[in-house]
């Protein structure tokens, strides 16, 4: 889970989403490790640090992960980088789609990375690992759900196939999408959140998450399922703790 300093506790609104849910999990889930990753480079968090002490009272193993700061886009490399941009999304004129947007997103997409490449070193056979941001609801029956999207894995699937689940918003919720951007949310086998981070090796400045479902699900033609279990509430306008549609 990623998470920064905001001014609403929306980390803790999440983990209460997250270990109420957990409550109600299938005995066979089990969680080998949660990772908080700081996205703010050692800097002061308490509320990630009282998520952390909830997840460890009720009997997750979990941790806070620290990492150097994203050096991509140092001031000696930022002209070279927003040209780069500016080159590759020249016809996107959409007004949000612009440099500055482009460049969060890409520091969001390396503390992913960095968080995932510390989750498989440490825990290298691993079945799945799950995306999360701290501004996400999780249905009272998410582990209920993915225990029966596990179940469907064999080692066929585990070695040969790799379908990357989605955990979706209210209003996106539509079998007949294409993809859905950013990375909450997001489950990958083992198998393929390997495959995917070899992958981004030759893309280094890909759009965020989003081209695991946007763009190398349509390359190599693999499907994906999308599961209403979440809810993004970060951009809401009026934010609820515990939602009842959720909690």
């Amino acid at each position: 889970m990623l998470g920064a300093p905001k001014e609403v506790p929306m980390l803790n609104y999440s983990v209460e989403y997250l270990l109420n849910a957990y409550e109600r999990k299938p005995p066979e889930i089990v969680i080998d490790h949660f990772y908080f990753v700081k996205g703010c480079n050692h800097c002061p968090h308490p509320e990630m640090e009282m998520a952390n002490f909830e997840l460890q009272k009720h009997g997750i193993n979990s941790s806070i992960a620290n990492f150097e700061p994203f050096k991509w886009i140092q001031p000696s490399n930022i002209y070279s980088f927003e040209e780069m941009y500016h080159s590759l999304w020249s016809e996107d004129q959409r007004a949000y789609r612009n440099f500055g947007h482009h460049k969060k997103d890409n520091i969001v997409t390396y503390y992913f990375h960095q968080g995932a490449q510390l989750a498989l070193k440490e825990f290298n056979n691993t079945d799945f690992i799950m995306f999360f941001e701290d501004d996400q609801s999780i249905h009272r029956n998410s582990f209920v759900f993915l225990k029966q999207v596990f179940d469907s894995y064999g080692p066929r699937t585990l070695t040969k196939y790799a379908t990357p689940l989605r955990a979706t918003n209210d209003g996106y919720y539509d079998p007949n999408v294409a993809c859905i951007w950013g990375w909450w949310g997001t489950l990958m086998s083992n198998h393929e959140l390997k495959r995917y981070l070899s992958f981004i090796k030759f893309n280094p400045w890909t759009y965020c998450g989003d081209m695991l479902f946007c763009d190398l699900g349509r390359l190599i033609d693999q499907p994906f399922y999308l599961r209403r279990m979440a809810r993004h509430f970060g951009r809401d306008k009026d934010i609820m703790p515990k939602d009842p549609d959720y909690y």
